[in-house]
């Protein structure tokens, strides 16, 4: 049996330049030299594409390869899924029967056209959404513009025709900007359906109403799984990711940035806490959920799992908070070192499965959700805070959006007006966020 075109993920991938020279036995010596192109030495779990034949297919890992030569070197997630693009395409040319360098003077048959149909029947027959097939046509056009400029990459038609066009977008601060953007006659022009039962927030999220929210935590309490209702409260109470809340270090807890009953927590860039795309975000925790937090660091139950740990053994504050009962961590950040011990780092997947079995059960399938949606949650109840302020007149629309927008770390106001918007329609979805964290800390509290 044939293997199949897959992704692969390379431990450890070493990246120097060779130079070989002969010893004194005429016998050639390979010595490892730093490599000029590449800002980084190593590069772990690099995703590389297998073919039918179970060897690796040249062009996609060159192009992927290219990818490490960028001063901003993409996260693996998103290298991940360039990975994951390229192998779908593979597996058309290879199930068609088509070269990937073979373009023919009937345009309709040369290989992007082609694959582009095969999105388009596949979003049409609910296979795959408007945006997957967005993005996975986009993977294409990036691997086929790296291609045109290799020399050995010679085609005697053009993969696509290209245009130019002006876009309107706005900008952080609200105001209306415009960019130039080259389009190519692959690009699909069909428009997803409307999400109108949640908030576009990095996915499509659905914030928990207010019973929901109490029930939630009245499912925790009973669960009495202490990592995990920490975890839930970090997430609720502030709308930080699941990268972010399960790297969080021991030594935010030494911090003394409160404000107005919040702690701030530096986050992303330099900092160990992982962030998405790495950006460096501000995080406001309450002051009673980092107390709690102290608590629980200084247990012997915590103790115990770092004890176990294999990580930041040397650097107890770089240790993470949350650790599995076997010291394994719940989310290895991107930078942590022993992330190469991993053939499949883990990336939340015990907290996704708590939530999959434990809490379903408690919750008795009453109603189902995802980790992500908690941000949506704390979003939608910090706008319900901010409106009674609005609706008196101390602050603006602007104003109230700004304030949000920062604390949720959005990079487009467009993210945010999606939370008021949601509220406008869904008037009794949420308690405010200051109510409910009362109601969460004397649940908690007992």
């Amino acid at each position: 049996m044939m293997p199949d075109i897959a992704k692969y993920l390379i431990r450890n991938l070493e990246l120097f330049a060779p130079n070989i020279c002969f010893n004194a036995n005429r016998e050639a010596v390979l010595h490892k030299t730093t490599p000029i192109d590449f800002p980084i030495e190593q590069y772990s779990h690099f995703p590389a594409v297998i073919d039918d034949k179970g060897i690796p297919w040249p062009p996609a890992n060159l192009y992927l390869l290219s990818k490490l030569e960028n001063i901003n070197i993409p996260n693996a997630k998103t290298l991940e899924s360039i990975a994951n693009d390229l192998v779908v395409f593979k597996r058309f040319l290879t199930q068609k029967d088509i070269e990937y360098d073979h373009f023919p003077k009937r345009k309709l048959n040369r290989p992007t056209y082609l694959y582009r149909a095969y999105l388009v029947t596949q979003v049409r027959e609910g296979q795959i959404s408007v945006n997957t097939a967005k993005r996975k046509i986009s993977s294409i056009v990036g691997f086929y513009r790296w291609l045109q400029h290799q020399t050995s990459f010679n085609i005697k038609y053009p993969a696509w025709s290209e245009s130019e066009r002006f876009i309107s977008f706005q900008d952080e601060y609200g105001f209306t900007q415009s960019k130039s953007i080259k389009q190519t006659d692959l690009s699909l022009k069909l428009l997803p359906p409307k999400y109108t039962e949640g908030i576009n927030d990095g996915g499509k999220l659905k914030p928990l109403n207010k019973s929901e929210q109490q029930q939630l935590a009245i499912a925790l309490k009973a669960i009495g799984n202490i990592e995990m209702t920490l975890m839930f409260l970090i997430a609720l109470t502030s709308g930080a990711r699941i990268q972010t809340v399960c790297t969080l270090r021991l030594n935010i807890l030494n911090s003394h940035q409160y404000h107005t009953g919040l702690f701030v927590v530096h986050t992303g860039g330099n900092t160990l806490i992982d962030t998405k795309l790495n950006k460096p975000i501000t995080l406001v925790i309450p002051e009673w959920v980092v107390i709690k937090l102290k608590v629980y660091a200084n247990s012997i139950r915590a103790k115990n799992r770092r004890s176990l740990s294999k990580h930041y053994q040397d650097d107890f504050q770089s240790q993470y908070i949350f650790l599995t009962k076997t010291g394994k961590p719940y989310y290895v950040s991107g930078k942590d070192p022993k992330i190469t011990n991993y053939n499949q780092p883990p990336k939340g997947d015990a907290i996704r499965q708590f939530i999959k079995t434990s809490l379903s059960k408690q919750l008795a399938n009453k109603f189902s959700f995802r980790f992500h949606d908690l941000r949506a949650t704390f979003g939608l109840n910090l706008v319900e805070e901010f409106l009674s302020r609005l609706d008196c007149g101390e602050i603006s629309r602007l104003d109230l959006l700004m304030l949000v927008k920062e604390r949720m770390a959005h990079s487009r106001l467009e993210t945010t007006e999606g939370y008021l918007n949601y509220r406008v329609h869904n008037k009794l979805i949420v308690k405010t966020q200051s109510e409910y964290e009362l109601f969460l800390k004397g649940l908690i509290d007992d």
